[in-house]
């Protein structure tokens, strides 16, 4: 014969549904936990400086900073905080904040050789001594009026996605406007970036390069024409449209943004 114990069913769905509640809850309280952990880390992150990881430079023990792309802008931003916070502050170099202060941080020290731009007939085409390109990234002029080494204070750098696709090059002196143009016309430039005034704290940082407005101007074997003026309502810069044509007939038209 064959019996069995009686089961109570109200006792075994109570049981069940403790266990059932009880999961509830620690799933609920996990869930608690992690937004809560999120959100402070979000505020953290928002009133808290952005974090710099110190990298060494190559060759050298000399620390340089790096910012990863994804946290550039609230790098900038932060900095450029800074940088309004502390107007009022004495500029030296103890009290410089924000993009002032990292500039100030950069090493002066070259990291390749620069050994043309040092050659005792180029170095009057520098405007700073201690803004040299180096040999391996330089522009280069290939007409056949250069027979040396065709030196002009510019240097390649790469885009996000294609090599040597910008050009860096120091505000043109006097007697290097026409290399300037003829490096504008060599590497087929078509919109140019001035990023200094002619003169800064009463010290000449660029010579002007371009004609006056709706004006045409010889540089050596090219004539650059103004052709059109716009003044931005930030009153930040001026877009200038010039057109550049060399002794051959060729034309080329181009952006201009200098600032105002």
């Amino acid at each position: 014969m064959i019996s069995s114990l009686p089961v109570s069913s109200g006792r075994t769905s109570k049981i069940i549904s403790i266990f059932f509640l009880s999961l509830v809850l620690i799933t609920f309280l996990v869930l608690v936990f992690l937004f809560h952990r999120r959100k402070q880390q979000r505020k953290a992150q928002e009133s808290s400086p952005l974090d710099i990881v110190p990298l060494v430079r190559p060759g050298t023990s000399e620390k340089n900073t790096d910012v990863h792309v994804s946290d550039l802008l609230t790098f900038l931003t932060k900095m450029l905080k800074l940088e309004h916070e502390g107007e009022d502050d004495d500029s030296d170099d103890e009290k410089s904040v924000g993009l002032v202060k990292e500039y100030r941080s950069l090493s002066s020290h070259s990291l390749y050789p620069c050994t043309v731009a040092k050659d005792p007939n180029n170095i009057t085409k520098n405007r700073f001594l201690n803004v040299l390109p180096y040999n391996h990234s330089r522009v280069v002029l290939k007409s056949r009026k250069h027979k040396d080494d065709g030196f002009i204070n510019a240097s390649y750098i790469d885009g996000y996605k294609k090599s040597n696709y910008y050009i860096a090059t120091q505000g043109p002196l006097l007697h290097t406007i026409v290399d300037f143009w003829e490096m504008i016309w060599q590497e087929n430039s078509t919109v140019i970036v001035m990023l200094t005034n002619l003169i800064e704290q009463d010290k000449p940082k660029c010579e002007q390069y371009w004609p006056e407005d709706l004006q045409s101007q010889e540089y050596g074997e090219f004539t650059v024409t103004s052709t059109k003026r716009e003044s931005q309502t930030s009153k930040s810069f001026i877009v200038r449209n010039l057109q550049l044509i060399k002794v051959s007939g060729r034309t080329a038209d181009f952006t201009a943004q200098p600032p105002s």
